[in-house]
């Protein structure tokens, strides 16, 4: 898979996540335990999102020095 699949694929991912995360919010409120749960699975998408844009960035600097 190619950094664009990749980067679609969190991306649906991350806004599922939130979709879900604030119908939870909605019904439950913030203290849920599920809430808090949804909460840790979402920042963990957008660290990995995070963390191919960097690297994203990172092969055009080289390939741009080269």
């Amino acid at each position: 898979m190619g950094y664009i699949d990749d980067e679609m694929n969190l991306l649906e991912k991350i806004t599922i996540k939130r979709a879900v995360m604030t119908a939870l919010w909605n019904e439950r409120g913030y203290t849920d335990v599920e809430i808090l749960e949804s909460s840790i699975q979402l920042d963990y998408l957008l660290n990995q999102y995070q963390q191919l844009l960097m690297g994203k960035k990172e092969i055009q600097k080289q390939v741009n020095i080269a």
